[in-house]
């Protein structure tokens, strides 16, 4: 369903998106700076990095689905969302030393794998199966 409001309309998704995120964090970090005052003093040049960093992952994520959304439809694209915890685990596996995978972490991420795997069938092929079988 579009917007029928008209700034919506004007500007590109990715961009709102960008919008949104920015001003999001800007109340984030008023409300942050009210909880724990000294906080400004206890960001290092990793931790800026680190913010940096996921600041540009969270931007080119949303940015990608919409690309993905605008080209394909929102019902098939849908299910790939539940990727974002397989992808996670497996990247914080690789940067953190703190976490590894385990063998119970590897059931998980098989269910979650075949959970996208049986909700992405297109009707006819399930129907072809069940023909067939």
């Amino acid at each position: 369903m579009a917007s029928k409001h008209p700034l919506t309309r004007r500007i590109a998704p990715p961009l709102m998106a960008a919008y949104q995120l920015s001003i999001g964090s800007l109340f984030l970090i008023a409300i942050a700076a009210g909880m724990a005052p000294p906080w400004i003093s206890s960001l290092t040049g990793q931790s800026a990095a680190m913010l940096g960093y996921l600041s540009f992952v969270s931007a080119a994520a949303f940015s990608l689905w919409y690309l993905l959304v605008k080209y394909n439809p929102l019902t098939q694209m849908a299910v790939y969302r539940f990727l974002i915890p397989v992808c996670g685990t497996f990247l914080s596996a690789a940067i953190l030393e703190s976490e590894s995978i385990t063998g119970m972490t590897l059931f998980a991420l098989a269910l979650v794998s075949m959970g996208i795997l049986l909700t992405s069938r297109s009707p006819e092929e399930e129907l072809r199966r069940n023909e067939s079988g």
